[in-house]
């Protein structure tokens, strides 16, 4: 038979693994979640100020020839 201390190993190891487990899925979940907030912001702000930065060249060229 299998002794009582083995089974309480066994038993710490894969509740320890099932532990880690959750935690990195949580870990990894909150991560994409500030990923996409991220990636929203940055197309936020390119699409504000791409057109701004394309009209202010456009208006040094123009106003500004020699």
């Amino acid at each position: 038979m299998i002794s009582e201390q083995t089974i309480q190993y066994l038993t710490s190891f894969l509740g320890g693994g099932f532990v880690a487990a959750v935690f990195n899925w949580v870990k990894s979940s909150k991560d994409a979640c500030k990923q996409r907030e991220i990636n929203g912001l940055k197309e936020r702000l390119q699409s504000l100020y791409g057109p701004l930065s394309f009209f202010t060249q456009q208006n040094e060229r123009l106003c500004c020839k020699k």
